[in-house]
């Protein structure tokens, strides 16, 4: 899954549009801004976080032995990461 599919689905599961992620970063924060960074292909850390930071998530690095649950989004260059036990999507 790449940052942009992640973030999409997180935003769809809360319901978000990019102009509500918009007001929750600020009040002088364009809608531009959030829909910019969603589609950016190699966003920075600091911009990730920034947006995940509103949407109440976090930026976790775990070993790749590590059980995955099915509540976490795997990000990958391609988009082609395996997917958590019984995961469909």
């Amino acid at each position: 899954m790449t940052t942009t599919e992640a973030l999409k689905e997180i935003m769809a599961r809360q319901g978000l549009s990019s102009s509500a992620v918009a007001k929750r970063m600020g009040a002088n924060v364009p809608q531009r801004l959030v829909t910019d960074r969603i589609a950016m292909k190699n966003i920075s850390v600091s911009k990730l976080n920034d947006l995940l930071r509103v949407l109440d998530y976090q930026i976790v690095l775990v070993p790749n032995t590590e059980r995955r649950k099915d509540s976490w989004f795997v990000i990958d260059d391609d988009g082609l990461a395996p997917k958590a036990e019984g995961e469909t999507k």
